[in-house]
């Protein structure tokens, strides 16, 4: 059933007949209603379906730093930041063919812009944090100095990641990201080679108008039987 905020006159949102209504970037639309097919699926309607699922499934698990990380990029496209992030990792980080696609995280983009990144980062595990370390150059322009770093790891298994979205500033050279709150699945039955994060590292200015590309780090475990 559908309604209508703000009076008579006001946005109509939710289905009435064949046509839906809803909010997209604050403005009001309306669409027809999806209608199911009756007719099989093709094996490029199959593929693109799969890819969307996996690619969608990913960037809600980053939600949050990926409003931060592709609002840029999306500025102008009349899209959401998830949306742009979703098309742009479906198309470069999915690779392989239905149904056997693989999410490549070394591809996974998390943020996209102009601002300088990471200069040779690395990430270690000690317990209970993520240490993120980057070489602060010594003719470092001043205007990037108070760049803040962003952080985020990623555990496929448990399907969450944690992250920092204004970290420490660029000419710092290092940052650590808790986990101590992932102390509420250590009890849980797990192999020690499913027990790992993917990590990326990525930096936004000051004022929040210009953020870089994210690099990825690699996979950091974190159970010592299988580090190194």
């Amino acid at each position: 059933m559908g309604s209508v905020t703000g009076g008579a006159f006001g946005t109509f949102t939710g289905k009435v007949g064949d046509v839906v209504g809803y909010v997209r970037l604050g403005k009001p639309c309306v669409r027809n209603a999806p209608k199911k097919s009756t007719k099989p699926r093709s094996s490029g309607q199959l593929n693109v379906n799969q890819k969307f699922q996996m690619g969608r499934k990913l960037i809600s698990h980053m939600k949050e730093f990926i409003n931060v990380g592709f609002r840029i990029a999306a500025l102008g496209t009349g899209k959401t930041a998830q949306n742009v992030a979703s098309s742009w990792n479906i198309k470069e980080a999915i690779t392989g063919v239905h149904p056997n696609f693989v999410l490549d995280y070394s591809k996974v983009l998390l943020s996209k812009g102009n601002l300088p990144m990471a200069n040779q980062p690395v990430v270690e595990y000690i317990y209970p944090n993520l240490k993120f370390q980057w070489r602060v150059a010594a003719d470092l322009d001043s205007k990037h100095e108070r760049d803040q770093v962003m952080l985020l790891a990623y555990h496929p298994l448990w399907e969450r990641s944690f992250s920092v979205l204004s970290g420490n500033r660029r000419n710092v050279g290092q940052e650590e990201l808790y986990l101590m709150s992932m102390a509420e699945y250590r009890n849980r039955s797990i192999r020690p080679e499913d027990d790992f994060v993917e990590t990326y590292i990525s930096f936004i200015s000051d004022d929040r108008n210009e953020v870089s590309d994210s690099i990825y780090l690699g996979r950091v475990y974190l159970t010592s039987a299988v580090q190194g």
